[in-house]
């Protein structure tokens, strides 16, 4: 499957969810998850922190493999893995754009977007130019909580 046919297995997934989760375990623990591979025997998840990985494996996995079983009509075994900060801050950078036009009135301007940080100001907490951030957010939504 490619990244696309992913996504939307996961959007499936996540749909079925609240018929066995609670919405506040859905938004709060499933919607940062993310479908990586799958296989006749695994489904792999991706976690974005390590944190997450283990909380999501130790408390909602077992009933994860339900939903994903009703969800294909056959049994998958679950594993979930870590992935890398700069990949899922990239990837939501590529996903920004079509976020920002749902949710900008159509006659607001374009406010601009963060400038990207290098990998190793990720984690410095440094902040080049006075506007750059580790995330992928519109300047000045955020800048004062940084």
């Amino acid at each position: 499957m490619d990244k696309t046919e992913l996504k939307a297995l996961w959007e499936q997934i996540f749909a079925k969810a609240p018929e066995y989760f609670s919405m506040t375990i859905c938004k709060q623990w499933l919607s940062p998850l993310t479908v990586l591979s799958i296989d006749d025997e695994t489904l792999v998840i991706g976690a974005r922190t390590d944190f997450t990985r283990d909380w999501v494996n130790e408390k909602y996995r077992s009933m994860l493999e339900d939903v994903v079983a009703d969800v294909l009509g056959s049994e998958r075994r679950i594993r979930i893995e870590t992935i890398p900060k700069e990949e899922w801050i990239r990837e939501a950078q590529e996903e920004l754009p079509k976020v920002r036009e749902t949710l900008r009135p159509k006659d607001e301007p374009d406010p601009g977007l963060c400038l990207p940080r290098t990998a190793e100001a990720l984690g410095s907490g440094e902040q080049r130019g006075g506007n750059a951030c580790p995330c992928p957010l519109p300047r000045g939504d955020h800048h004062g909580l940084l």
